[in-house]
């Protein structure tokens, strides 16, 4: 083996180790943000359960408004009245084509 080719086996073994090590840095990134991506999601899962929670007690909140004659209250019941109205409606043609 020549002076020249063991040089290169050389350089040739030492890209071989920086590869090893980039790929090594990567996977713990990628695991990183693996986690993250989770970590996100489940927050992501919990507000949305809490804005669902929040928009049922707002709904239920609004309803008590109406029933103890606030003016808002009022209009929101009249309108979650009509449009259930409407979906009964719906459901009754719907049944009714079948």
């Amino acid at each position: 083996m020549t002076d020249q080719e063991r040089l290169n086996l050389v350089r040739l073994e030492e890209n071989i180790q920086k590869l090893i090590g980039l790929a090594s840095t990567l996977r713990k990134d990628n695991d990183l943000l693996r986690q993250r991506l989770a970590d996100c999601e489940e927050q992501l899962r919990i507000s949305m359960k809490q804005r669902t929670a929040a928009e049922t007690r707002n709904e239920m909140l609004l309803v008590a408004g109406a029933l103890a004659g606030d003016e808002n209250g009022v209009k929101y019941a009249k309108s979650r009245i009509d449009e259930l109205i409407k979906e009964v409606d719906r459901c009754i043609s719907l049944i009714k084509t079948e």
